[in-house]
């Protein structure tokens, strides 16, 4: 049982983090997908930048980021993962 608790952790913890990574943010992942879209907000994310890093810092460090995925772990843990 301790085993199949630790793979669903580990699971989970693989999810936030690619879902943290496609956000729309520069310097993630999300910003190469975004500007794959819409290729003329290129040069504003580009200038926005070294701004975006300190946005980041600051939404890992006050705990935002937990509520921003809040709904996406209770739908994982309870119908993908389900006892």
């Amino acid at each position: 049982a301790t085993f199949f608790v630790f793979v669903a952790t580990l699971v989970q913890v693989c999810v936030s983090f690619t879902l943290f990574n496609l956000l729309p943010l520069p310097l993630l992942t999300g910003q190469h997908l975004l500007v794959a879209i819409q290729p003329r907000w290129r040069d504003t994310l580009t200038r926005c930048q070294p701004y975006m890093a300190a946005v980041l810092v600051l939404v890992v460090a006050t705990g935002m980021s937990l509520h921003l995925f809040a709904p996406v772990q209770y739908l994982f843990g309870h119908f993908i993962l389900v006892d």
